[in-house]
């Protein structure tokens, strides 16, 4: 398991960066469950949320290319 503070900062400006790139293009992003919950936020309480965006903007393909990527350097680090 990767137990690097620089991995993990990088991780965190990671999201950070992501979740702002969304703010500027979505305005209602609070609206986004899988953002909210990504970014560890209060999920939105009311009938117009949105579960995800599609494309490049996907919060299920943004975590899932980390997990990826965070796959591959365990991989590469236990070698």
């Amino acid at each position: 398991m990767i137990n690097d503070k620089n991995f993990r900062l990088e991780l965190y400006n990671r999201i950070a960066d992501f979740e702002a790139k969304l703010r500027k293009n979505h305005p209602d992003c609070e609206n986004c469950l899988l953002l909210q919950y990504l970014i560890g936020s209060t999920p939105p309480n009311n009938e117009k949320y949105i579960y995800d965006y599609s494309g490049e903007e996907s919060v299920k393909k943004f975590i899932e290319d980390l997990f990826i990527e965070y796959k591959e350097r365990t991989r590469l680090q236990a070698a």
